[in-house]
């Protein structure tokens, strides 16, 4: 009863706070925030895409059609700032997305309510999630089509009994999230994946889970194809719509202890043309003394973890557009050095978690192969994010950014709920130990990422 309550409570707070970020942060103050407000302007008023060189035009158009309406709301509410309804639209969606992680949970561990208590909280104290969903941006949608479709595949693989329409909806589900981001291509293979583990490993259920699989890869092609031929046709890259970085012959000679061309064209290709340090790199001690660009060199790693728990790029507590000090200080470093800090124990936590998921999806695929879409969906997000830097560097790690890994950010829950649950069965005083420090953990990022 008490973890009901606790459930209860912990969605209540983040509806609290979805919402009043959804109004006091400024809707200019987002990642790329003026580039996404024109790109639903122009949607919504002219029916076109944005072309070349006019803000995001190679996004899909998925979130701009129901943002732009928002918009259109707001105007006819007379708002002094309409654009806040496409902020309160992705508050929503948050809220839609805890409780669909429940979902998730109830599926997959019926029987131990507390893991879906700490796999809420871990969800809810991330930063990287509750600053996301205060600015108008397309991730929260991805990220609420990704737990769904995660929702759907396990219930699909825990059932075994993969009704048609049940496919139907997942494909549905996995297809529309690739019109709204790149990152439902991603989401599409963490499917496809878990449904082609489970055909090979349950000779039972074979032909049942081959038709539902190719019905699941049939929408997820179909439904996005026109975007992609779009992008194709009228720009360099079918699905990102821009050229990547040139090859390694073509860039500045590279630096020391860095990976030759021809070793990064056996390898993979543009991915090594920087250092290896560059991808491996923790960036200690500045991610955990001055964690913002210009005092932390922009590295893979550091930037993906203080973007996930702080503000490296200054889009959230200095430097964003519109905030009431907008500039870097000593209190603010120490508030970022804070949120590394406290980020460090359930990071661990949620790396271990979501490696025994997979570990156990794959070594007992027969009986918990519904397990695999959970476990793989973060596994195949930092794979794509690493992609995405590497073909796509900036200088500033803005292409590094957490927010990348958002669709993947309530399967990375699960495996912290996992972990922690896991060592209160076998440990309960260490359990609870941990557990205190993770609450007072939790208070001091749900408080951060209060606008």
């Amino acid at each position: 009863m008490v973890a009901i309550w606790l459930t209860v409570a912990l969605v209540a707070v983040l509806g609290v706070v979805s919402v009043h970020n959804a109004f006091s942060y400024p809707a200019a103050g987002g990642y790329d925030a003026a580039e996404h407000i024109s790109y639903a302007h122009t949607l919504v008023e002219h029916w076109r895409i944005p072309k070349r060189g006019q803000g995001d035009y190679y996004t899909p158009p998925g979130y701009y059609l129901l943002a732009g309406g928002a918009i259109k709301l707001g105007e006819a509410l007379r708002l002094s700032s309409p654009e806040h309804l496409g902020q309160l639209l992705n508050g929503l969606l948050a809220v839609g997305t805890a409780l669909l992680l429940i979902g998730i949970v109830r599926v997959l561990f019926p029987g131990r309510p507390w893991l879906r208590v700490l796999a809420l909280g871990a969800f809810v104290m991330i930063p990287v999630a509750l600053k996301t969903d205060a600015m108008f941006h397309p991730q929260p949608l991805e990220m609420f089509l990704a737990t769904l479709a995660v929702v759907l595949v396990t219930r699909l693989i825990r059932d075994g009994r993969y009704p048609w329409w049940n496919a139907l909806a997942l494909g549905l589900t996995v297809g529309v999230a690739q019109l709204v981001r790149s990152a439902g291509l991603w989401v599409f293979a963490a499917v496809f994946l878990a449904l082609a583990v489970t055909v090979v490993a349950r000779p039972g259920v074979r032909r049942p889970a081959g038709k539902a699989l190719a019905i699941v890869t049939v929408l997820g092609v179909l439904l996005p194809l026109p975007w992609y031929i779009y992008l194709g046709t009228t720009y360099e890259n079918p699905v990102l719509g821009r050229r990547g970085a040139p090859p390694p012959a073509q860039r500045a000679p590279a630096t020391r202890g860095a990976v030759s061309p021809e070793l990064a064209s056996l390898v993979v290709p543009l991915a090594l043309a920087q250092s290896l340090s560059y991808y491996t790199s923790g960036g200690l001690p500045e991610s955990f003394t001055h964690p913002y660009r210009g005092a932390l060199p922009p590295r893979f790693l550091p930037v993906l973890y203080t973007e996930t728990w702080g503000d490296y790029l200054g889009s959230w507590s200095w430097g964003a557009v519109g905030m009431p000090r907008p500039q870097m200080s000593p209190s603010v470093n120490r508030r970022l050095a804070l949120q590394s800090l406290v980020g460090a124990v359930p990071t661990f936590l949620a790396l271990a978690g979501c490696l025994s998921l997979l570990a156990l999806g794959l070594i007992r695929a027969r009986e918990r192969a519904e397990l695999l879409a959970v476990a793989l969906m973060p596994a195949v997000a930092l794979a794509a994010v690493f992609y995405y830097a590497s073909h796509y560097p900036s200088p500033d790690g803005d292409t590094m950014k957490g927010m990348f890994l958002l669709p993947a950010i309530p399967c990375v829950a699960i495996g912290f709920g996992f972990a922690v649950d896991g060592i209160r069965a076998r440990a309960p005083r260490l359990g609870f130990a941990l557990i205190g420090l993770l609450l007072l953990c939790g208070v001091v990022s749900l408080a951060y990422g209060i606008a």
